[in-house]
């Protein structure tokens, strides 16, 4: 993705999560900082970060617990 990206001068649009930010019950924005406790967590500030690294214009598409809201291991169910 990078590599053509940069053949390009494409942005690069990456899906991302919430596992960066580890357990803080909080508002997260730009300046929250990224203090995973999961492996997950620490896969995934990783992989933002070799975007970064790479000049790539990337952006990071990141949503929130939408299969789990409640967080207890159980799938949402509408209704």
């Amino acid at each position: 993705m990078i590599a053509a990206a940069k053949a390009s001068g494409a942005t690069i649009i990456i899906p991302g999560n919430i596992y960066n930010f580890g357990d803080q019950p909080r508002v997260l924005d730009e300046n929250t900082p990224q203090i995973a406790t999961t492996k997950k967590g620490h896969v995934r500030i990783a992989m933002e970060e070799s975007y970064r690294a790479s000049g790539v214009q990337t952006i990071v598409l990141r949503a929130g617990n939408f299969i789990d809201p409640a967080g207890n291991g159980e799938r949402y169910q509408k209704g």
